[in-house]
């Protein structure tokens, strides 16, 4: 009798940690997908007041006449950086170079791409745009230049 509740008891405890384990799992797979979904609201939100801008004819241009910007980094060169890009880039302002993780494969016509780990030369500002990151990003380029450092989406905000 004793063998046999022993028995049971261990096929209790190992039904009770897969269960737990489990959980873990499907927990651990919600928070990246809510992760996943945070930085896609971000984006949308970023794209949507941009579009908002130029559906008005406006640009980004004031926020950087008026904070006297004319040569500039892009930090990152996803979908908002190369959109960045092009804007700035029709507004006759420099963009000197841009930083990205994948330097070694991005290649943007016009566009030297390095990495966070190369030298970075002296510009009036990097923008950033995987603003869901700024913080990390800021303080990893603050030990690395003196170039002020600004959101994509405080910009964005700015000319709204």
């Amino acid at each position: 009798m004793n063998n046999k509740l022993s028995k049971i008891f261990m096929i209790i405890l190992a039904v009770i940690s897969a269960t737990a384990i489990w959980k873990c799992y499907v927990n651990k797979k919600s928070e990246v997908k809510s992760v996943k979904v945070d930085r896609f609201e971000i984006g949308f939100h970023m794209f949507n007041n941009w579009l908002k801008i130029k559906n008005q004819g406006r640009s980004l241009k004031s926020y950087f006449e008026d904070n006297d910007l004319k040569n500039i980094a892009i930090y990152g060169m996803g979908g908002l950086g190369e959109r960045l890009f092009e804007e700035l880039k029709a507004l006759d302002i420099n963009v000197i170079y841009a930083i990205d993780k994948m330097a070694g494969e991005k290649h943007i016509e016009g566009l030297r791409t390095i990495g966070i780990e190369d030298e970075l030369t002296d510009v009036d500002a990097i923008i950033v745009t995987p603003v869901q990151d700024f913080y990390s990003i800021e303080n990893i380029l603050e030990e690395k230049i003196e170039s002020e450092i600004i959101s994509l989406e405080d910009i964005i905000n700015y000319c709204s």
